[in-house]
């Protein structure tokens, strides 16, 4: 039995022939085989999660709302997580699209501002670019939420905290390990002090660089005139029916 047998699945078939090919020519450890095979096994994971969950809330837009008449099509098609399995450049446009007419996110802000800073650090390790910025404010974050004290729900989750905050589990970590990140921290963001902010008071004056008086583009005798000939109009057409009702300030039938 191979080490990668358990793994000959349609879901891990682009590399399992590849590792099985392998291991007829190099010995490999069935711990670092095992090891790989999970790291492998993360992404897809998190990948059928996000599918499943943007499909979700794709099928739950109202179809009879006037945007989502426009992209109707495109609605039925990503309404299943299965038409997340192949993306070309142009069904990413069109989800783009799709994102902007999902309603708002009921969840406290800062846990979605959360979110956002552990999925960019997950996309950035999937695409092989640094992201260390965003790491050092994760660890700025944790550092925070471990100083606040008596509050059951951080400390529930103390031991994780000291793990994350005193050990390598943040430069170390895979897709999984970030995405365990996220969702054992995301709740306990609320509970950070809010940043002092400086309130700057600002006074603009607007500048006059010229003025210019214009008269009016209509002269009184003009309006006299027009006037005068509404009123000959109507004196010669008064026995018409509608000019009688105009007139009689009767409403028009």
């Amino acid at each position: 039995m191979s080490n990668f047998t358990p793994y000959q699945t349609t879901q891990f078939a682009s590399f399992a022939p590849a590792a099985l090919a392998a291991e007829r020519l190099y010995a490999i450890d069935p711990a670092v085989c095992a090891l790989g095979c999970r790291r492998a096994e993360e992404p897809a994971a998190l990948r059928r999660e996000l599918a499943e969950g943007m499909a979700a809330q794709i099928a739950g837009l109202n179809r009879r709302g006037f945007a989502v008449r426009l992209h109707l099509r495109e609605v039925e098609r990503f309404s299943s997580a299965e038409a997340y399995e192949r993306l070309t450049y142009e069904n990413v446009l069109q989800l783009e699209e799709l994102a902007a007419l999902l309603p708002p996110a009921a969840e406290d802000a800062a846990a979605v501002q959360f979110d956002t800073l552990l999925y960019g650090m997950e996309l950035a390790l999937l695409a092989g670019r640094s992201y260390a910025g965003a790491r050092r404010d994760l660890l700025r974050k944790a550092r925070a939420i471990a100083a606040v004290a008596h509050i059951p729900a951080i400390e529930r989750k103390r031991a994780f905290l000291d793990r994350l905050l005193r050990t390598d589990y943040v430069e170390t970590a895979g897709v999984g390990r970030l995405e365990e990140i996220r969702r054992e921290l995301r709740d306990l963001i609320k509970y950070l002090p809010p940043r002092e902010r400086a309130v700057y008071t600002v006074d603009l004056t607007d500048e006059v660089v010229f003025s210019q008086w214009r008269g009016a583009e209509l002269e009184s005798d003009d309006l006299a005139d027009y006037r005068e000939r509404v009123n000959y109009y109507i004196r010669q057409h008064r026995n018409e029916e509608v000019i009688r009702k105009l007139h009689a300030n009767a409403g028009a039938r």
